[in-house]
This record gives structure tokens, sequence and C-alpha cells, in this order.
């Protein structure tokens, strides 16, 4: 086989590659939204306040977003393939020539080295009541979910402190306010239960870390005591704690993120003139103005 054979060949292999790179299976999805039934929970959604259009497919029982994740999935594995042949090299030579892959654990841990016994022993299964005094001080959480294929979604969420609603000592509670009505974490909750999340206190430099396993529930009798301005949330996550635990201060010391000298806003354009660049079927740039306006976004707020 000749040079460029050979090359043509590695290249079909890495493009089979990653055509079969995503594994199959599924979860199970406890709670009152059904697994198979994607289209309730996003009649909840659209059921909401929020006054943006959308719409949702839901063509032989699948979450919206299957279609546009095979584009993607498609243009990923093209960008691959372009930059291997422009690169004039195999997939394999890439990869060995430029890169040192960590592929296992022992070789791993060696790099990191040995955990400080203070982070090794500091996980916990239950709260304590100095979990309890930072959820009801916290107005902001990141939560991190996968769908059954190991796509991964980190969505913000905010309301005022105390918004994590702590039900008993091993299980809490999140609300839904109005937004986009994507719902990515949701629908990915539907197939695989587990869940991260990363609470925050602005101005505090530590974090507080929760792992547990996620279910929908669009009604129950704790959902009074999560209005806010007369508004009931159309359905909520109950997490199921697994683990919990304080995150050392050092990322936000490094970044200096509460520190106002460092904060540069105007440093990018507006929110609408991003959102025009990167998105040109977002409409025109007058309704772009209007929708991502302050005065839009506090009205919509609930």
């Amino acid at each position: 086989m000749n040079q460029r054979g050979a090359h043509d060949h590695t290249l079909a292999l890495a493009w089979a590659a990653c055509q079969g790179s995503c594994c199959s299976g599924a979860f199970a999805a406890p709670g009152c939204f059904d697994a198979r039934e994607p289209s309730l929970l996003a009649s909840a959604i659209c059921d909401s306040s929020w006054r943006v259009a959308c719409r949702f497919s839901h063509s032989r029982g699948r979450a919206p977003r299957g279609r546009a994740r095979a584009q993607r999935s498609r243009r990923q594995r093209a960008g691959v393939r372009d930059r291997i042949r422009g690169a004039g090299r195999t997939a394999e030579e890439a990869t060995t020539t430029d890169e040192k892959p960590i592929t296992d654990a022992n070789a791993l841990r060696g790099i990191l080295g040995d955990v400080h016994p203070r982070a090794a022993t500091k996980e916990r299964a239950r709260l304590h009541e100095r979990d309890r005094q930072w959820l009801a001080r916290s107005p902001f959480c990141v939560i991190a979910t996968s769908d059954a294929h190991g796509n991964c979604d980190a969505s913000p969420k905010g309301d005022p402190p105390g918004f994590v609603h702590v039900l008993d000592d091993s299980t809490i509670a999140i609300p839904e306010r109005p937004g986009n009505r994507r719902g990515d974490g949701y629908f990915n909750i539907l197939q695989n239960p587990r869940i991260g999340i990363l609470s925050i206190i602005p101005g505090r430099t530590e974090t507080l870390r929760i792992n547990g396993r996620a279910r929908l529930v669009r009604d129950a009798p704790f959902f009074d005591d999560l209005i806010v301005q007369g508004n009931r949330p159309i359905l909520a996550i109950i997490v199921d704690i697994d683990t919990i635990f304080f995150h050392c201060a050092r990322a936000f010391l490094r970044s200096r993120l509460w520190q106002h000298d460092t904060w540069e806003p105007d440093a990018l354009p507006s929110t609408a003139r991003l959102v025009s660049e990167v998105q040109p079927s977002a409409g025109e740039a007058s309704e772009v103005e209007r929708v991502y306006s302050a005065e839009t976004m506090r009205g919509t707020l609930y």
C-alpha cells in the first residue's frame, strides 16, 4: 500500500471510530415525568409565563435536540476529518506526535500526586447544619446533567437566597423558573438521573458540591414553599443526595472572581449584538435588542 493509500485507509478507520463513538443504553427515570413521554415535560415547560416563542418536535418520542445533535455530530466528525487531511497526517500520527494521552488511573494519580487526607475524607452523604445554612444563603447554582449517551449540559439556576429547598437530611429540591424553555437538563434527567450541583454564595471563595440522583415532579406539597412573587413553579427537581462536600477556594482566588477591579463587563459587545452575530437566524436586530433588553428580562423573571 502506497503512502497515500495508507493515509486514506487510516482516515477511514478514524472516520468509522468517530461514527461508533457514542455508547448506547438508557436509565430508568423515576418520578412523575415518564422517560417515554418527553412531550409531557415539554408541555409543562411551554405552559410557563415566558414569552419567547419556541417549538418542540417529538417525532417518534425523541427529545427535540436529537436532530440538532446528529447534525452537530456530523459537523464535528467532518471537522476532525478535514483537520487530519489538512495536516497531511494520519489520526494516529496527529495524536502520538503532538499529544501525550493519559489513559491509566495509576498514571493519572502519579501526575496529580497523593490526595490530601482532609480532601480524601470530606465527602458526606447527609446534610450537616452548616450545609443547610449555606444553601439558605446561596442565590445561585450550576446544575450538571448528561443524557443516556453521555452528552453533557451545565445549566445555571438563580433565585432569591434559599431557593434550593431542603426536604430532609438527604433530599433537596430545585424549582423551575421561566426561561427559554429548551429544558436541556430536564430532558437529560428523564434519561439519566445522575446530577451534579455547584452552589455558590457571592463573595465567598468556597463552593458547596452536591452529587446525587434526580427526578422531576410537576407538583408536591412543598411547592407552596417555592412561590416567588406569587408564582408557583411548574415543576421541580428532587435530588437524593449521594455525596456532599465543600470545595476549596483556590479557583476563586486564582481567578479573582469577586474582585471588582478585575471586572470588564463592557469588554465584549452587548448580549443582543453577540446573539445577532453568532446566530444570524435570531431575527431582526431591533427585535433581538428588545428581547435581550434589561427591561424585557426583568419583566419575564417570573
